[in-house]
């Protein structure tokens, strides 16, 4: 009898409890639900398409996040012209298909003969901007001559319009 109630005692002093901490009190670390290599994707939305490729993919449903790495797109008209292309080393989409993209950032607009290069952006669905964070630095160059770069910039896609808080350089040339 009384090695059975032991059985109980036993039982409540191996349990572990996990709360999600480590043992310095930080958050553990999330695992993805999903992990993907060598990812090529299609999205059709009307008469725009949009390929991706990506090194990895890793999906966290609890969180609404997907994570790609090493990502470069390709963006095509409704006559499968290349409108719009560029990479990033990180891109995490949201949800509510809000888009952070991280390290090394290149997207190049072929119609508007513009490039923007940074270290972070982040677009905001719902209003339409992009923007980079106070202290990241942004350049934007068009017409193959003139570039202006900065920090604190933000762009009202809704508005077609720039800004830079921060300071910011330039060169302005006029096309001949």
């Amino acid at each position: 009898m009384r090695n059975l109630l032991l059985i109980p005692l036993l039982l409540l002093i191996s349990c572990e409890l996990d709360y999600g901490l480590t043992d310095d009190g930080m958050d553990a670390p999330r695992s993805p639900d999903v992990i993907m290599t060598d990812i090529y994707q299609v999205e059709v939305q009307g008469s725009q398409v949009i390929h991706l490729q990506a090194e990895n993919a890793e999906i966290y449903y609890e969180d609404g996040e997907t994570s790609f790495t090493k990502v470069q797109f390709r963006e095509f008209d409704e006559n499968l012209k290349v409108i719009r292309r560029g990479k990033a080393g990180l891109v995490l989409q949201y949800e509510n298909q809000d888009i952070l993209l991280k390290d090394d950032i290149e997207v190049e607009d072929i119609e508007e003969e513009s490039t923007i290069t940074a270290d972070e952006l982040m677009w905001v669905d719902a209003d339409r901007t992009l923007n980079a964070p106070e202290d990241g630095w942004v350049r934007i160059s068009w017409d193959g001559n003139s570039s202006m770069q900065g920090w604190g910039f933000s762009a009202d896609f809704s508005t077609l319009e720039i800004q830079f808080t921060g300071s910011l350089t330039g060169v302005l040339k006029d096309n001949p």
